[in-house]
């Protein structure tokens, strides 16, 4: 397992991890870490140890890039939010935060053939359209843009 994955799902989940020289110490909301859990923190524990040590910034970025590696469009959402940082920086309300945040509710894109469209993903429609709304609409002209680099240079689409 990539160190660099675990660390995003843990923490996605509400897992603080610390190294404490060799050791890796934990804390989680109860209920949180199963057993399964707990099993792979013993297997991956020196490699979880190396990059929280030393402040891996590979395994940083990637969980700051793309909170949720594992869904399909992975590789679209590293280029997005990449462009986004790189053009915003990290404003928790500018474009980045909206976008990441939206990530986090596992919001996914789409080329739809004029460029790249935000969906709801596990989101239902209604709940998605409120978060969209209030977080997206406000940075629709740079949303737009972005999404239209990172849909290969075509116009882009602000989650229509």
């Amino acid at each position: 397992m990539n160190p660099g994955a675990l660390l995003a799902d843990l923490r996605a989940r509400g897992v603080e991890l610390v190294a404490a020289g060799d050791r890796l110490r934990w804390r989680a909301p109860a209920g949180v870490l199963t057993d399964v859990d707990r099993a792979t923190l013993r297997e991956h524990k020196a490699a979880l140890v190396a990059v929280l040590a030393a402040g891996d910034a590979v395994a940083e970025a990637n969980y700051r890039l793309d909170p949720r590696p594992e869904l399909p469009d992975h590789t679209q959402w590293v280029k997005l939010l990449a462009r986004a940082y790189g053009l915003h920086g990290h404003e928790p309300a500018g474009v980045y935060g909206a976008l990441h945040g939206m990530r986090c509710l596992c919001v996914l894109l789409r080329d739809d053939g004029n460029g790249l469209r935000l969906l709801p993903g596990e989101l239902a429609r209604d709940e998605y359209a409120a978060l969209r709304a209030r977080w997206l609409l406000p940075h629709r002209e740079a949303l737009t843009e972005l999404l239209g680099e990172a849909g290969r240079g075509r116009e882009g689409h602000a989650g229509r």
